[in-house]
């Protein structure tokens, strides 16, 4: 990090000369802006992240005239595809912040050096993250009900940016985004930069898609490659479940038509909109409690209507949806009436209708599945009322039907389990306590 500053000085004022500016660490006291990667044990600001994160750091740089950047660096360890990520969430960022200035700071390009990691500047918003404006359970706070007003209007600025190309994240028309010119570069969609889908050490990417179906199709199938050639470390029953739930996943995927529709620019085609790639908590939050910005954009993708204005995923209820509710949470019956207050009815039903994303989005790499899982994924994708009619009532009712019902996918034979493992991983199984923070597939590497 050392090493960075210089670099960040020099490149600061060659963006603003005639200004000086001064190069330091953010206040680590100050709400939202503390450092997180120290040793858990050495310190006490571990929940907050906005100083440092697993995959960017931050450097402040203050201006003589008072003006104050966050330089944004990308670490060493995390995205493979560092400079294409950073291109990507760059340009992101400025087609953001030219729909939405109110929520989304504006950003600065570097000249390029071969000196430092990536990085760009952006503009400082301060302000609170926002970790525990929701908590799992118990009374929700007053101020929520503001935070989720502000998000309303937020997400109704966002909607006006249309998008009309295919699924995956913004990249720059050009190869280079050159800081020497004042020319924006032209937004274009390319492969997904989301450090899930970066697979083989990021020599091979995922997409872009002309549906939604294609896209969760290849994500899903992407995790079911790393399960049968064996990249997890998981007992046999529980890999045959966390195989066979993907399988259904993909299934249920294939058979639904709202995600079957094109996407582009021609007639009977739908727009694109720009999605945050994990929607939990990456909120600045102003002392009186109102949305100051939406952080944190590296990995954005975009997706059809329905996809992306499902509610953010920190606004549902964590303990009931991990427990196989896909009941809508207060901030989401709340986020639902104020669209339709303001008349977009349209994003009121993409919240109502918006359980079946986080299902796969939540469930997509999930190494501990649940029987209560499988029914609420079916929940989601065919409603309460068709999915009864399938409903399981244990792990070996589902598991014997699911066998069945996928006996033909060639997968299946290496992962067949020596008689009596499975009731051995079963019994460990049902001992397992639900809990929000299961392991999820980072990064698919290769097996070689």
């Amino acid at each position: 990090m050392a090493t960075a500053a210089p670099l960040v000085k020099h490149a600061a004022s060659l963006l603003r000369p005639g200004h000086s500016n001064c190069v330091a660490f953010p206040d680590i006291h100050q709400p939202g802006l503390s450092f997180s990667l120290v040793p858990r044990a050495a310190t006490q600001w571990h929940d907050e992240d906005w100083f440092m994160g697993g995959l960017n750091y931050h450097l402040a740089v203050t201006f003589d005239d008072g003006v104050c950047w966050l330089a944004r660096i990308r670490q060493k360890n995390g995205n493979p595809r560092k400079l294409q990520s950073l291109v990507s969430e760059f340009v992101t960022l400025k087609a953001l912040n030219r729909a939405c200035p109110e929520f989304v700071p504006n950003v600065w390009m570097p000249q390029a050096s071969p000196l430092g990691p990536p990085f760009f500047f952006m503009e400082h918003f301060k302000g609170s993250n926002s970790r525990h404006l929701f908590p799992r359970s118990g009374a929700r706070p007053v101020e929520s009900q503001t935070i989720v007003s502000d998000m309303a209007t937020f997400l109704i600025q966002l909607s006006s940016l249309e998008i009309r190309g295919d699924i995956g994240s913004l990249t720059a028309s050009s190869a280079v985004v050159d800081a020497a010119t004042d020319l924006e570069p032209e937004p274009v969609v390319g492969p997904f930069e989301h450090w899930d889908y970066c697979i083989s050490n990021g020599l091979t990417t995922l997409g872009p898609f002309r549906t939604s179906r294609d896209a969760w199709v290849a994500k899903i199938d992407a995790v079911v490659l790393a399960l049968e050639r064996g990249l997890f470390a998981i007992n046999g029953g529980h890999l045959l479940h966390v195989y066979l739930v993907h399988l259904e996943m993909r299934a249920l995927v294939n058979a639904c038509e709202e995600m079957a529709v094109p996407c582009g620019p021609g007639d009977g085609e739908q727009p694109t909109f720009i999605t945050h790639a994990d929607s939990k908590n990456h909120l600045l939050v102003t002392d009186d409690g109102h949305l100051r910005a939406v952080i944190d954009w590296e990995g954005a993708y975009t997706a059809p209507f329905a996809e992306a204005f499902a509610a953010p995923m920190g606004f549902y209820d964590q303990r009931g949806f991990v427990r196989g509710s896909n009941e809508l949470s207060t901030e989401e019956v709340l986020l639902a009436d104020i669209f339709q207050s303001r008349g977009r009815k349209d994003m009121a039903q993409a919240v109502r209708g918006g359980r079946k994303y986080h299902r796969l989005a939540f469930h997509l790499g999930t190494l501990q599945p649940t029987l209560e899982m499988v029914n609420a994924l079916y929940d989601a994708f065919l409603g309460e009322e068709s999915a009864s009619c399938i409903r399981f009532d244990s792990l070996f009712e589902w598991e014997a039907a699911a066998l069945h019902k996928f006996s033909h996918v060639p997968g299946l034979e290496q992962l067949a389990i020596p008689p009596g493992e499975g009731d051995v991983a079963y019994l460990r199984f049902a001992e397992v306590e639900p809990d929000a923070n299961w392991c999820k597939v980072v990064t698919v590497k290769d097996a070689s």
